[in-house]
């Protein structure tokens, strides 16, 4: 394992909350997942490498689109490991797999696969030019890679996602619900605590009522819908 600092950080509270969140999280993120898995075109008989799959979903959603094929899912986060095992047995896929590893380093047989793809999992690399020649050696000749990744965060309202192409979506922002449920959402996820840490309890109370105020007007009867582009 090359990665220890993101190791470590993937089987802290950072996971725990993406675990005890699993369906606001996919909630969320499904438009994205819907969109690079069709660019993908993964279907029938494709062996697909999902890397950084977190708690399954894109792997799972896989492995039912390569019926004939196969789906694995690699992640550093052994707890969100195990929900993805769990939702693939649940749904009796048993086509799907998933491995504790560092795509930087595991090592994938040659030609193993004829599809990479990865679902906000390809920025945590600490040396991306030793992972991506390590999964471009897993991929059969010719095949496909087809991912999405965050941009800056000063580009959107929330965040904004890129693959080989521009997307543009509306999400639920952690699923649906109350504001005050999003905005305690954001404040117990990774970015809130990193935002937040170290600050006396006023500044803390100040930062999440200007959170909420902000999202206010974005509430709709299904919950706080915001774009990202």
């Amino acid at each position: 394992m090359a990665n220890e600092e993101q190791k470590e950080h993937w089987n802290s509270d950072e996971a725990s909350h993406w675990v005890a969140h699993q369906l606001r999280y996919d909630t969320m993120l499904a438009p994205f997942g819907d969109r690079f898995l069709a660019a993908a075109r993964v279907s029938g008989p494709d062996r697909v490498l999902d890397v950084g799959c977190g708690c399954g979903a894109t792997t799972v959603e896989s492995g039912r689109r390569a019926a004939s094929g196969s789906a694995t899912g690699l992640d550093l986060s052994t707890s969100m490991l195990d929900v993805g095992r769990r939702r693939a047995t649940e749904e009796r896929l048993t086509n799907v797999s998933f491995v504790a590893g560092d795509a930087q380093t595991y090592p994938f047989p040659d030609g193993r696969f004829d599809v990479v793809i990865s679902r906000f999992g390809l920025m945590f690399f600490d040396d991306p030019k030793a992972a991506f020649t390590n999964m471009a050696g897993a991929l059969a000749s010719g095949d496909r890679w087809a991912f999405v990744c965050w941009q800056d965060l000063v580009s959107n309202p929330f965040v904004a996602v890129t693959g080989f192409a521009t997307l543009d979506e509306e999400i639920l922002l952690g699923g649906s619900g109350t504001l005050d449920e999003r905005v305690e959402f954001l404040r117990d996820g990774g970015m809130g605590r990193a935002v937040l840490a170290g600050a006396d309890e006023a500044t803390q109370d100040r930062a999440v009522t200007a959170v909420r105020d902000a999202l206010a007007p974005y509430v709709t009867d299904e919950g706080v819908r915001i774009g990202t582009a």
